[in-house]
């Protein structure tokens, strides 16, 4: 029969493999995004994706754009949430897209919806339409 110390001791080792793999993964992501190696291939235009955050991980939603030599030329993750993003028609690097954050309103939880445009190049970013929408 296998002792309780020699459970928890397997356990614990198994915990700090885990969270040194964890740690290490972390550390490498740390960094202005703009100083990023290339991550995707060169291509003719920037390439803009969106993220979003699950509800157990909160604030991990993000807005990401490449530039046509495959590094990170824009990146925003200030909302929960980031949903349709197209570009602007007449302009050379701005976007609008779609974004959310969780929020409470008289102890109910809320979401708080917005219609952004951003410039990619200058970072210039403006709200152009809020709506609060209430979780029943």
């Amino acid at each position: 029969m296998v002792s309780r110390i020699l459970k928890r001791a397997c356990l614990a080792t198994i915990l700090l493999i885990s969270t040194g793999a964890l740690s290490i993964s972390y550390v490498g992501a740390e960094g202005n995004p703009q100083d990023w190696q290339q991550t995707v291939p060169e291509r003719e235009n920037a390439t803009v994706i969106t993220t979003q955050s699950y509800a157990q991980y909160p604030n991990n939603g993000a807005i990401v754009a490449f530039g046509a030599d495959g590094k990170t030329m824009y990146h925003n993750n200030t909302y929960d949430v980031y949903f349709d993003v197209d570009p602007l028609p007449d302009t050379q690097r701005s976007v609008l897209y779609v974004a959310a954050d969780r929020t409470r309103c008289e102890n109910v939880v809320c979401w708080k919806n917005t219609i952004n445009r951003v410039n990619l190049t200058t970072g210039a970013h403006s709200v152009l339409y809020t709506h609060i929408n209430r979780k029943t």
